[in-house]
């Protein structure tokens, strides 16, 4: 146990009756230092994409500052996931499993049972717990989508927040969305207002950019040589899919409609996509096998469609076979017959299972003013 806990035991000074006879000893009381040439550590979490998507692992979303990271530092081909977001990120905060954290499931989902609650038990310390009493500035800034639903509101305990759970500072939402140009935010303990408008130039990514420099540049005023830990949650990626029009262009895509994302998923009438979007499949797969990412023998190719008959008619039906999405321990790049239905809606080849995706996105266009 670090000496800043034991609230004065073990006072290595000299207590007299007389305090000009006495020596203190502030190490009995101040926080533990990190060790000298301690690293900053900062997690980028991103919601809804899957890391064959990025152009590190051979994906046709450009990412260079992503990549430069790669090319200097350690790519991973494995990461294992719980399908929904705050039994995923409770599980990344903890190190334990999200049953053992109370996200069995999402906290609006949450329900009286162990397992269930959306409550992180104490006993389960977040990363940020144990690298701020090792010495670390610690920061959450963007989503949260881990404070169980019950304290959500204004009044409610703030226990489960942020700065309960070893963070110094937090800037966000607490919920699993929020608008990109009006959002609900909170800051530290309480919600607040949005600092300017989109007519002003306001988008959420930016905001949250700012403010994570702002943290960091904060506690370096006072303690410069005190390293830092950052907890960066975009909301960019999750739904409502509100991206500046600039990153909309770059995609291919028209700013000035509202359902773009589906536009580019599904192609145009005849099943083409913009001009950067078509067939990112097998150039993807070839990146991944060079590179070391995925082995050569793979199953089903990510543009081939599995036989309904063979695979169970997995696709749609996860009790039948095996699960749906893949087994155990798969590396970057290689998916379960869910994944083979999306490659190959992007290829324009519709597998039994997918036509009524493509057929609701042609209806989308049909439907919609000019």
């Amino acid at each position: 146990m670090r000496q800043g806990r034991n609230h004065g035991q073990g006072v290595q000074g000299h207590i007299s009756l007389d305090v000009r006879d006495s020596t203190p000893d502030w190490s009995a009381f101040l926080a533990d230092r990190a060790p000298q040439g301690s690293p900053n550590v900062l997690v980028v979490l991103y919601d809804d994409t899957g890391c064959a998507a990025w152009s590190p692992y051979g994906g046709r979303i450009n990412m260079p500052t992503l990549q430069r990271l790669a090319d200097n530092g350690l790519t991973y081909s494995q990461w294992h996931t719980t399908a929904l977001c705050s039994p995923t990120r409770s599980t990344f905060l903890t190190g334990r499993n999200h049953h053992q954290n109370g996200f069995a499931s999402i906290s609006e989902s949450s329900t009286g049972f162990p397992g269930y609650s959306s409550h992180i038990p104490p006993e389960n310390a977040t990363m940020a717990t144990v690298l701020r009493d090792a010495g670390w500035s610690t920061f959450w800034v963007g989503k949260n989508h881990n404070v169980p639903v019950d304290e959500w509101t204004m009044g409610a305990s703030k226990r489960n927040w942020p700065l309960g759970q070893g963070y110094d500072r937090f800037y966000g939402f607490i919920g699993g969305e929020t608008n990109n140009w009006y959002p609900d935010l909170a800051e530290d303990n309480h919600y607040i207002d949005q600092p300017y408008l989109p007519e002003d130039g306001y988008h959420l990514s930016r905001d949250l950019a700012d403010q994570a420099l702002r943290f960091i540049c904060d506690a370096k005023q006072s303690e410069p040589d005190k390293p830092w830990y950052l907890w960066f949650c975009p909301g960019a990626d999750h739904a409502p899919h509100h991206a500046p029009a600039e990153y909309i262009a770059r995609a291919g895509g028209d700013p000035g409609r509202q359902n773009h994302v589906l536009d580019l998923l599904v192609g145009d009438d005849e099943g083409q996509h913009p001009e950067g979007v078509d067939r990112p499949v097998e150039q993807g797969d070839q990146h991944r096998q060079g590179a070391g990412q995925v082995g050569p023998d793979r199953g089903h190719e990510l543009g081939d469609q599995p036989d309904p008959e063979a695979e169970g008619e997995r696709v749609g039906h996860p009790d039948q076979g095996q699960e749906q999405g893949g087994g155990r321990g798969r590396a970057a790049g290689q998916q379960g017959p869910g994944v083979h239905v999306a490659a190959g809606a992007l290829d324009g080849q519709v597998p039994h299972a997918q036509g009524d995706l493509l057929a609701a996105g042609r209806q989308h266009r049909a439907d919609r003013p000019p």
